[in-house]
């Protein structure tokens, strides 16, 4: 760490000798701010950008529904109820909306730019970094909206091997959302709010899954062990699947952690 550390400030200097960040290029410039940003999860060090503040959910959740009428019923039903409550911001919304078309869809079509069709556009198609896209990664404390964007980095690493979860940003995620289970309270005041925690606790299991894909990691062993402490409604695996099948789950996931679940000693 002290080295990666020691690189990010003499670039950082090298940078401001030469004029600033904008006068790089725009690919160097992605990579840059991209890993600083993810750095910043990790550290709390930032040495390229200023983190960007979670937007307010909108005052009237009206709003919200009218503004995605059409595609908010494509969003597994787990989110539905924070949605149509304004809870969220629009820019989390449209990550759900965007990646929920996706996961309805077994087979994409692309058009001849590679451009998936029909997928729903944001009104700023183009980010130089997840932070940009998704403001809530940069939230401070343990938010409903922080676990669940965190989460998503993880599951699209995991359900669909887009962004594994040996990429800085699933390091990043994976290490946040660790230290946050582990460390604070995060009280639920809901029954939405418990499933929703229980959704985002196992897929932070499964992102601790080991090589060969037959068991955990030992931070992964711990994080089960605290969640079956935790929820100790949940009895079984029956009853965990019921809870997780109505957000993003699949079967890759499934497999990850069934066998480990029911076999994990409450006594």
């Amino acid at each position: 760490m002290e080295v990666h550390q020691y690189h990010l400030e003499t670039l950082a200097k090298i940078i401001a000798a030469q004029g600033g960040m904008d006068l790089v290029a725009d690919h160097p410039k992605c990579t840059i701010l991209q890993f600083d940003a993810w750095w910043s999860l990790s550290t709390g060090l930032r040495y390229f950008s200023s983190p960007r503040f979670l937007p307010q959910p909108e005052a009237e959740p009206e709003i919200l529904s009218t503004q995605f009428q059409h595609q908010i019923y494509e969003i597994p039903r787990g989110f539905r109820t924070f949605v149509m409550e304004g809870k969220w911001s629009s820019s989390t919304v449209e990550i759900l909306i965007r990646l929920a078309y996706v996961y309805q869809r077994r087979k994409l079509q692309r058009d001849e730019s590679g451009c998936i069709v029909g997928l729903p556009h944001t009104a700023q198609p183009v980010w130089r970094t997840f932070q940009e896209a998704c403001p809530a990664l940069d939230a401070p404390g343990a938010g409903n909206e922080k676990l669940l964007a965190l989460s998503l980095v993880l599951y699209c690493g995991i359900g669909f091997d887009s962004a594994p979860v040996s990429s800085n940003g699933g390091l990043a995620s994976r290490g946040a959302l660790t230290k946050i289970l582990t460390l604070c309270e995060l009280p639920s005041e809901s029954s939405d709010e418990v499933s929703l925690l229980f959704w985002v606790w196992m897929v932070t299991i499964c992102a601790w899954h080991n090589a060969s894909g037959n068991g955990f990691l030992p931070p992964g062993v711990d994080l089960l062990l605290k969640l079956r402490q935790r929820f100790v409604n949940v009895e079984d695996w029956d009853a965990a699947k019921e809870i997780l099948e109505a957000f993003f789950w699949n079967d890759k996931l499934s497999e990850l952690c069934k066998a480990k679940f029911e076999g994990t000693c409450l006594g």
